[in-house]
């Protein structure tokens, strides 16, 4: 094999390229305010358009209960569904571990206690429709509990537990209406205060 030979630096021609030839980078693009001012729904749709689209792969076995869930999901699409059970499965996941313990005052004015691992999701909540302190936590397997107490620091009137946000809010006797819609934005849930107008 022969060794390789180098050219001598004479052979190369230095260019210079003038200042006008040279490519500028980029202008800075800020987001456009159709995307900012958006609903999640209408950017998902966007991003699916741009090649953020996920598919999903239903069993045959399983078809049945995804064709009963789209048509149980109207108005809403079954892509808004997915989402939002996700993100229910995700924040339960992701939650802090921390141990809560509730003071129960009962009816011969001496308090219990209960404890649950959880995350708090609503604290000392100011409801404008009833007084008093509203509380709210999920527990690590995504049970819901509830309490309401007169003054801050004092032991819950009023102590409930759910095994999920639906049933919670189907209770609509036990907790006035801002609070459940308070509870339900910690959660991340599709859900809204009915007002009537």
């Amino acid at each position: 094999m022969k060794p390789i030979k180098r050219l001598p630096r004479s052979a190369f021609k230095d260019i210079k390229i003038p200042a006008y030839a040279r490519p500028e980078p980029p202008a800075f693009q800020p987001v456009p305010s159709v995307i900012m001012k958006a609903s999640a729904e209408a950017n998902a749709s966007r991003a699916a358009g741009a090649g953020g689209r996920q598919n999903l792969y239903v069993a045959a076995r399983d078809q049945e209960i995804w064709n009963q869930a789209e048509k149980l999901a109207e108005p809403d699409s079954l892509s808004s569904l997915v989402t939002r059970l996700l993100r229910r499965y995700v924040n339960q996941l992701q939650m802090s571990k921390n141990r809560i313990v509730v003071d129960i005052e009962t009816d011969d004015r001496y308090s219990v206690r209960k404890a649950f691992t959880g995350r708090h999701l609503v604290s000392a909540f100011p409801s404008g429709e009833v007084p008093g302190w509203w509380y709210a936590a999920q527990g690590a397997k995504g049970g819901l509990a509830a309490w309401v107490a007169m003054s801050e620091g004092d032991p819950a009137k009023s102590f409930r537990t759910y095994e999920d946000f639906d049933q919670f809010a189907a209770d609509t006797e036990a907790w006035p209406g801002d609070f459940v819609s308070a509870v339900s934005a910690a959660l991340g849930e599709d859900y809204a205060e009915e007002i009537d107008l």
